[in-house]
Formats: structure tokens, sequence, C-alpha cells
């Protein structure tokens, strides 16, 4: 709600859904937009690979990064690039998520 403050609890569940249930479901987003707000133009903690939460709300606040992330959301359905259907991200369960995360980090 506008006004209300942001917990970072909320920020940290938005970005990082490492914690979620294994079946809750994850709807992919977009990044690209906020991105290039900052100087280096990637969100990407490069020691983890993981999203850079820290560096997102030390530029963007708290209440900006929820923004930012429900916007990115936004941007992956409005997919202003016209990808292909099937070359799109799908939505995925936490479990699968963590389990892909991990074979990432073999």
């Amino acid at each position: 709600q506008k006004g209300q403050e942001i917990d970072r609890s909320i920020v940290d569940a938005l970005t990082n859904p490492g914690d979620f249930p294994d079946d809750e479901v994850l709807v992919p987003v977009d990044l690209t937009g906020v991105a290039e707000q900052f100087p280096q133009k990637r969100l990407v903690c490069e020691d983890s690979g993981m999203l850079d939460t820290e560096a997102m709300v030390q530029h963007l606040g708290l209440r900006g990064t929820a923004s930012a992330m429900v916007q990115a959301q936004q941007r992956f359905l409005a997919n202003p690039r016209a990808e292909p259907e099937e070359e799109r991200a799908k939505p995925m369960s936490a479990k699968d998520w963590r389990e892909s995360w991990d074979v990432e980090m073999e």
C-alpha cells in the first residue's frame, strides 16, 4: 500500500525464494530495466552468482527494490523483446528452482 513501510523480509522473499516451501510456484522476472539503473548494468553478485539484493536496497531503498521486483515481473509478462514463447522462462516450484540452482553452481 502507498505510504506503508516495506519490511526487509518482504524484499528478501521477493529477491531470493530459497526458503520458500517446495511447492511454492515462482514466476519469472525480467530485471533488464532495473539493471540499467546501475553503473555496472548488472545486478548479479560476482561471488555468488545470485541477485545482489544488498546493492539494490542500497541504491533503491526497500520500497524501490520491492517496486522494481514487481515491475520486473510485469516486464517479463509484457515481453518487450518479443521472445518466442517456447524460449521463455516458465514458472517453476521453489524445489525445482533450488535444484536447478544447485546444478548451475556445481
